[in-house]
């Protein structure tokens, strides 16, 4: 299944090429894959089945359909702001919401986090990241 919709992936994304939205989109369709297998599969208690059990699963599982809801966003953000000015607003807000109330660690722990993987992919790899389209 990974193969089938990593082409799909690379055609939707910019033509035969990998462009610098295919791994964000596959991560993105990956991680939707899996949060809604496991909001299903958390509603199969022996309730049927049916819009009912689906409501249920997905009020069962807020935080999970939340976080995706915000992946989507931080995906489509990437496309305007680039990929370093959506990351500092992402992972504060991801640590935030998941319970981390250290403001020292909320403002740190995501520039050391970018730092590293930037110099890695950019530098080392030299894989580009989505940059800033707004054209400012």
């Amino acid at each position: 299944m990974m193969f089938p919709a990593a082409r799909f992936l690379i055609v939707w994304t910019g033509g035969s090429e990998v462009s610098t939205r295919f791994w964000p989109y596959l991560a993105l369709f990956i991680a939707s894959l899996s949060s809604l297998a496991a909001i299903l599969t958390s509603g199969k208690d022996g309730l049927g089945s049916g819009a009912g059990v689906i409501t249920e699963a997905v009020s069962s599982n807020k935080k999970q359909a939340a976080f995706l809801a915000v992946s989507f966003v931080y995906v489509k953000a990437m496309e305007y702001v680039g990929f370093l000015a959506a990351s500092l607003v992402m992972m504060p807000a991801v640590m935030w919401f998941y319970g981390c109330r250290d403001k020292r660690k909320l403002v740190v722990v995501p520039v050391i986090f970018l730092a590293i993987i930037h110099l890695i992919f950019s530098k080392v790899f030299r894989i580009s990241f989505p940059s800033w389209a707004l054209g400012v």
